[in-house]
């Protein structure tokens, strides 16, 4: 029996030396200064990484539309070029027996495709030759070419829309990524206010759990009076010791609450090593029951499949399946293309003797002459015609106007469970939000019940009519009441957070308003 005391006593005071250092720990958390809900809402929008990631997008879609647009671009293409040919030869003009050609060439053109789908090219070209020939009456001799080729489309790829469809594809995915951006924003909020009221519980709890210690402690201290004085026995010492110990637990599972929540808050506001909140906990300040106006059911559900940011993204997705439908479409008939072509060239050269004597051309002249020439339309040339081409059974057109359609079905599915979402969302947050207020203004009661029938047992205890158990059940009861209390309101305050981010307007709740330059990077090079 007297070791089983002394295993007790020493029990005790292990117990004692944790709750002490625990009560540390909490002095040290009310030293913190406090983190307010509008502070971390926007710690949480300007670094949280998700949200850059979605920024990123932004800035990816925004080049993919250049990318696109840049099909239009004009092309210039130039070369030059130096050649010479030999070729052993029995014609005896050539004076030898060898036919030799040197010659020196330049070209230079610029093309275009248009939103029609018709295609130009407009190109130039120069050349100077020499030749061993004697019967060529220029040497050297220079030509100029100026030639214009145009091809359109007239069912296969005609038209702005089968042309623009990947342009105007990638502008709707530009607004896509800007709506799901936004959306993630709205994720972050919802996110970061969520936490943050699980930590407004967990503090509350903590502070909660110690009172109830204190509670424990008073009754101990009590107990052993009575105990040294004979009143009562030493099982009265040892339950109030093992309700201390029980509490000490409690407060520590409160305060190991708080440590992991407060990390979680300090994860989504993306805290670095430098920031003053990165090394201790954070501490949100206490909210209080406001009986705040939030729109009807209906209301709030026409706000919601207008303004949800997921629902407008999915609907410029099925608008983006049209399209592609539309161009797939195209694709299915044969291609018959119009094609022309147009062109002048000019002659000039050096005159000299040939075999048959000496005649001067008429194009004698420098090497400026032959573009006077070209440009009189001395040589001309042109082009026109049809070109038909259909691949037999057009299996890849067919599969890939299949493929399109299905996937604007998928589109519309997804559509419908984003809004079969929406409305659930907004239901549950309506009924959470109704539902904790209720709960609160029931805890309330539980409350103020639970002080006044502990204040009557404590009084029935000094009167000796009460014993320890009956004391311990009635603590209980307050500090649960309490706990339930807290638990209700933040109930209520993350029903109308949810309430709000299904709403698409949680924003607009907290006074936030977020600017976009779709031309920013993210990271530290452009």
């Amino acid at each position: 029996m007297k070791i089983r005391l002394f295993l007790c006593m020493l029990i005790g005071l292990w117990l004692h030396g944790g709750a002490a250092g625990t009560g540390s720990e909490a002095a040290n958390i009310s030293d913190t200064p406090e983190l307010t809900l509008r502070e971390a809402l926007i710690r949480g929008v300007e670094n949280n990484l998700d949200i850059k990631v979605k920024k990123s997008d932004v800035y990816i879609a925004g080049q993919n539309v250049i990318l696109n647009q840049s099909a239009f671009d004009p092309l210039v293409d130039a070369s030059v070029a130096v050649a010479e040919t030999q070729i052993p030869t029995n014609v005896s003009s050539y004076g030898s027996d060898f036919s030799e050609d040197r010659r020196k060439e330049g070209s230079a053109g610029i093309s275009k495709k248009l939103e029609m789908g018709t295609r130009g090219k407009l190109s130039a070209r120069t050349n100077r030759a020499v030749t061993n020939s004697s019967t060529t009456d220029l040497q050297p001799e220079y030509r100029d070419y100026l030639v214009l080729e145009i091809t359109q489309p007239l069912l296969k790829d005609f038209g702005p829309s089968v042309n623009t469809s990947d342009v105007r594809v990638a502008e709707n995915q530009k607004a896509q990524a800007k709506l799901l951006y936004f959306a993630q924003i709205n994720e972050i909020v919802k996110t970061i206010e969520t936490v943050y009221y699980e930590l407004v519980k967990a503090v509350q709890a903590l502070e909660y759990r110690m009172e109830s210690r204190e509670l424990a402690l008073t009754l101990l201290e009590g107990n052993r009076k009575k105990f040294d004085s004979g009143v009562v026995p030493i099982s009265e010492v040892q339950s109030a010791e093992t309700i201390v110990a029980s509490r000490d637990e409690q407060i520590l599972y409160a305060r190991q609450q708080v440590e992991v929540i407060s990390d979680q808050l300090k994860d989504l506001l993306n805290l670095q090593k430098d920031d003053p909140l990165y090394a201790t906990l954070i501490v949100p300040e206490k909210i209080v029951k406001t009986e705040g106006t939030y729109p009807a059911m209906d209301t709030a559900l026409e706000i919601a499949l207008v303004n949800r940011p997921e629902l407008q993204a999915q609907r410029l997705e099925i608008q983006n399946r049209d399209i592609k439908l539309a161009y797939y479409k195209n694709q299915k008939l044969p291609r018959v293309d119009l094609s022309g072509t147009f062109g002048v060239n000019g002659l000039s050269g050096e005159s000299v003797s040939t075999i048959y004597g000496h005649n001067p051309s008429e194009y004698d002249g420098n090497y400026s002459q032959a573009f006077s020439s070209m440009m009189d339309r001395d040589g001309y040339s042109w082009r026109a015609g049809i070109n038909v081409l259909y691949p037999l059974g057009n299996r890849s057109a067919k599969a890939l106007y299949s493929m399109t359609r299905e996937g604007k079905q998928q589109a519309i599915y997804r559509y419908k469970r984003i809004e079969s979402r929406t409305e659930t969302g907004v239901k549950n947050a309506m009924v959470n939000a109704n539902r904790s207020m209720e709960r609160l203004f029931v805890a309330e009661t539980f409350e103020s019940l639970a002080a006044v029938s502990l204040a009557q047992e404590m009084k029935r205890l000094s009167e000796g009519l009460s014993d320890t158990f009956r004391i311990v059940t009635f603590q209980a009861n307050l500090i649960e009441a309490k706990i339930r209390k807290v638990t209700a309101l933040v109930d209520y305050y993350k029903g109308l957070s949810d309430l709000y981010y299904n709403m698409g307007t949680i924003l607009d709740r907290h006074h936030m308003t977020v600017t976009l330059n779709t031309e920013e990077t993210t990271g530290h090079e452009k």
